[in-house]
């Protein structure tokens, strides 16, 4: 674990308005500033001197899975090795089950040390600081907190879902100075549910809402400064008086909503990263689109990272699902010795029930 494990700042609270005043944080919200109004971007910049951005030689990659996504969760780190290309410093998986750890991920510990790459599994307790919560929020929860064992400068989150598709290459992951912080779409036209997370995060941090302003999706993979999430929570807990998992838990935010909301609000972004319009750098076929669109996008244009998620199939017959399941293992580049993956059983997965 770092030396600087327990980094924190003070925060900065503007004494109580003698008239408060009304501040729009997103469309058709409003709220009162009061003497949890964090200060102006220059009074905080100050505190945040020593966040700076960087390069990286080697990245920490950070999974977390669960039981029900280990088939997924192994061909990822599978080929996490095989196109690391010298990029992989570590793996550091979470497990956010209340389960025992599956027998597989000695398998995947074995991989990994083959490959002479550093692995580590972190379990519930070491990240998340409540007993229980549901899975999805607890993975969230884990990506924030897992920066507390993190030593590199950056860590990169991904899902299980997330596969690589071709070697790593600096450039596609940084500048010669930064790191990316990938960008979508304006806030005012992003896609729903993320332009509603950006509203409801907005609102907890007090952040104004500028509608031209750019950001990410609330999607992985994503590159995240390891001093500022720690500073972050720190900020989000003192600023709402929750603690991270409650935050989450309440919908407050999403965990790269807060993360994108919080490096804008403080003036962070273009001093710790190089915003980068996000051209295929992930794409994941969802159940809500046409799979085989979907696919052949992917067979044309490649992206870095591509993925299935598990309601890919939920609109298709019985009798599609032959054609888009060896399309999408030939995208995915299965092949033929990874005999200890069962591709069929995971790829045909709708909604985790393994029909």
């Amino acid at each position: 674990m770092p030396s600087d494990k327990a980094f924190s700042i003070p925060i900065i609270s503007l004494p109580p308005q003698a008239n408060a005043t009304a501040i729009t944080y997103a469309p058709n919200i409003t709220a009162t500033m009061t003497s949890n109004t964090p200060a102006p971007a220059m009074q905080m910049n100050a505190l945040y001197s020593d966040l700076v951005g960087s390069v990286e030689e080697r990245f920490t990659f950070v999974v977390p899975t669960h039981t029900l996504d280990m088939c997924k969760f192994r061909m990822a780190t599978h080929k996490l090795i095989q196109y690391s290309n010298g990029y992989v410093g570590e793996l550091v998986a979470i497990w956010v089950d209340l389960k025992e750890v599956d027998p597989q991920m000695d398998e995947v510990r074995n991989q990994f040390a083959n490959a002479g790459i550093p692995f580590r599994l972190l379990r519930w307790n070491d990240v998340i600081h409540q007993p229980e919560m549901p899975g999805w929020i607890a993975q969230q929860v884990a990506k924030l907190r897992v920066a507390d064992h993190i030593s590199t400068n950056h860590f990169i989150v991904m899902d299980s879902k997330n596969v690589l598709t071709r070697p790593l290459t600096s450039d596609g992951l940084q500048s010669t100075t930064k790191t990316f912080n990938f960008v979508f779409s304006d806030l005012d036209n992003m896609s729903q549910p993320h332009k509603n997370w950006y509203i409801r995060t907005h609102e907890t941090l007090r952040k104004p809402w500028v509608g031209s302003e750019t950001a990410s999706e609330s999607v992985t993979p994503f590159i995240m400064h390891t001093k500022t999430v720690r500073a972050m929570i720190f900020a989000i807990e003192s600023e709402t008086g929750k603690s991270l998992e409650q935050n989450i838990a309440d919908k407050t935010g999403t965990e790269f909503c807060f993360y994108n909301v919080f490096i804008r609000r403080e003036g962070l972004l273009n001093g710790l990263h190089d915003p980068s319009k996000a051209s295929r750098f992930s794409t994941v076929v969802w159940g809500y689109a046409n799979p085989m669109e979907h696919l052949q996008r992917q067979e044309q244009n490649p992206s870095l990272f591509f993925g299935i998620h598990h309601t890919w199939l939920t609109k298709v017959t019985p009798e599609q699902r032959p054609e888009l399941i060896e399309k999408a293992k030939q995208l995915l580049g299965i092949t033929p010795d990874m005999g200890w993956f069962d591709s069929d059983k995971c790829l045909r997965s709708i909604k985790n029930d393994g029909k």
